[in-house]
């Protein structure tokens, strides 16, 4: 049923309403999607369908689509344009319900039930301190596109449901289990000792073996660094083995994401028993 929108005041428009300083929808447990491909890979998700902002132009393709109980709000291209107080929308907006396993704070999250979904995975990628939301969005569809079985974030870092993260992911976060905690280094210690992940630290460090050389367990974490600093001392100091990417002409280091693309790819072909 379209919901006609002709007041800006509309309680219902809070998560869409002037996204670029709204914070609203994390502190809600929400998050916004922009255009028709991630509004599309949402409504095929398993996750929580909350709301459809659109445009009349574009709103009798969405009515029968609707899940029950979705508000689906239909404004003008020029309301709709000021409400979220920029045109990148394309005419299509949605808000769903971010999983309990990526709501650190929140009463409903358990970081245990939540690094349960992890473990029944044999590859994962885990990132401390990933600040940039475009690189946390790079690889998250990068990790989902090569095989890994999940990530886990840090609440410390950038927002795996952050608007940039989603769209450069392409929306991989809503097909792939993602852990975001508060503290990443117990959960490591937790998949370590108490479900047999190798932890597979990525470092520059002369004590590093090379990538060429190296053959990773049947289960494995790859614990890739922040953009400036790398990984932390102490998760190096914890991880089973160090890892580095073999660099020619003068080149010190990759971007964090094609690195994760070149050591995923590797060593998942590379696998103890594949």
């Amino acid at each position: 049923m379209q919901l006609p929108i002709t007041d800006h005041d509309d309680p219902r428009l809070l998560p869409f309403r002037h996204l670029k300083g709204n914070d609203s929808p994390s502190r809600h447990g929400l998050f916004v999607v922009e255009g028709e491909k991630l509004v599309e890979r949402l409504l095929a998700s398993d996750i929580e369908f909350v709301s459809l902002l659109v445009c009349s132009r574009l709103a009798e393709r969405y009515e029968s689509r609707m899940p029950t109980g979705a508000a689906m709000l239909v404004a003008s291209d020029a309301m709709l344009s000021e409400i979220v107080g920029f045109d990148f929308h394309r005419g299509v907006l949605a808000c769903g319900r971010r999983p309990a396993s990526c709501c650190p704070g929140f009463e409903h999250h358990n970081p245990v039930e939540a690094l349960a979904l992890l473990a029944k995975g044999n590859v994962l990628v885990a990132c401390p301190l990933i600040h940039d939301p475009e690189n946390l969005g790079l690889i998250i569809r990068t990790a989902a596109g090569l095989g890994a079985d999940g990530l886990l974030v840090s609440n410390s870092g950038a927002d795996v449901f952050a608007r940039r993260c989603l769209r450069v992911s392409m929306g991989a976060a809503f097909s792939m289990p993602i852990v975001q905690l508060a503290d990443t280094n117990t959960a490591l210690r937790s998949l370590q000792s108490e479900h047999g992940f190798q932890l597979i630290a990525t470092t520059l460090a002369d004590h590093a073996q090379s990538l060429d050389s190296f053959q990773p367990a049947s289960r494995f974490a790859l614990l890739m660094g922040s953009e400036p600093d790398g990984l932390s001392a102490d998760v190096v100091a914890m991880a089973d083995v160090c890892v580095s990417i073999p660099m020619q002409r003068g080149i010190d280091s990759h971007n964090v994401a094609v690195a994760t693309g070149i050591l995923l790819q590797n060593l998942i072909s590379r696998r103890v028993g594949d």
